[in-house]
């Protein structure tokens, strides 16, 4: 994102040598997206934060769901904690290690969208992504000795409609 914490988090990653692309679900997503598609076929690693830019908290947004469709790769769920850190006071309690403190990094199992998946496929790899990174950074805040941020409410509109015109059922 252009704002809030996208841009410290910019800041840190480019001293791993790495870059940003900027976009979210409410601005320049599109663009970001097409960006991060076409990394891979550069020889650059993608990462995504995967919550969208006004949460809610620790809620996987379709956009990495999307960026693993189009691309045909992996998503790998990547989580940490540390045992000194900042909480930010923001919509996704965003935790900044002090410098020298010890940590956390773990990482799950790839979660792999197929590039025919229909809507209840994309959503049930969301749910699986967002299942894997609740319980890895449960386990990183835990190692960490750190008292676990539990995530928002779900948001029922991201949940798969039923369709508003079903076939009807045969006679019992």
């Amino acid at each position: 994102s252009l704002r809030g914490e996208g841009p410290l988090i910019a800041a840190v990653i480019s001293h791993f040598d790495l870059g940003a692309v900027y976009g979210s679900s409410t601005q320049g997503g599109t663009r970001a997206l097409r960006a991060l598609a076409r990394a891979p076929a550069e020889g650059n690693s993608v990462a995504v934060t995967p919550d969208g830019p006004l949460g809610p908290r620790m809620r996987v947004a379709r956009g990495i769901i999307s960026l693993a469709r189009m691309t045909g790769l992996p998503i790998l769920p990547v989580s940490y904690s540390a045992r000194r850190a900042a909480v930010l006071k923001s919509w996704d309690s965003l935790l900044v290690p002090y410098p020298g403190s010890g940590g956390a990094i773990i990482w799950g199992e790839p979660v792999s969208v197929d590039p025919d998946a229909d809507a209840d496929a994309l959503e049930a790899a969301r749910i699986a992504l967002e299942t894997q990174m609740i319980a890895l950074t449960n386990e990183a805040d835990r190692l960490c000795g750190r008292n676990t941020v539990p995530p928002a409410a779900a948001v029922a509109e991201w949940a798969i409609a039923p369709d508003p015109d079903p076939e009807p059922s045969p006679p019992a």
